[in-house]
């Protein structure tokens, strides 16, 4: 069983199930936690596929707003270990939904922690995950 647990005290916990089946079949269910701070959304979303993971980071606001990131994954399982950092600047339009980082990593027996930084317009949010679990 795969488990996505959300560590961020700020915002709100996530807890989503993933069964093995759903990976081998491509069909699992995506696994999405967020931090927020007035129009300003933080993510970082989970996405299972044959095996893998897709880790993305995703900033959203409501305004107009630029700024820089910092995504950083960790971890790995018996086939290896990752320690991948991902930055730099970027703009949302009002309304927009702009992925800023974006990694596929394997999933099985793999264990990863995982954080967003995003610092816009004065407005710090910090999203962090620890997932992995043996599938």
């Amino acid at each position: 069983m795969f488990s996505l647990v959300k560590t961020t005290a700020a915002a709100t916990v996530l807890t989503a199930t993933l069964a093995a089946a759903g990976f081998a079949g491509g069909a699992g269910q995506a696994g999405t936690s967020s931090a927020q701070s007035g129009p300003l959304r933080c993510e970082i979303q989970v996405t299972p596929s044959g095996g893998m993971l897709t880790i993305a980071g995703v900033v959203r606001s409501d305004h107009a707003v630029s700024g820089g990131y910092s995504f950083k994954i960790a971890g790995g399982g018996s086939g290896g270990s990752s320690n991948i950092s991902q930055a730099g600047p970027f703009f949302a339009g009002a309304g927009e939904e702009v992925m800023l980082g974006s990694i596929m990593v394997n999933a099985a027996g793999a264990k990863y922690d995982l954080t967003l930084e995003v610092d816009a317009n004065g407005t710090k949010l910090q999203c962090r995950e620890k997932i992995g679990g043996i599938i």
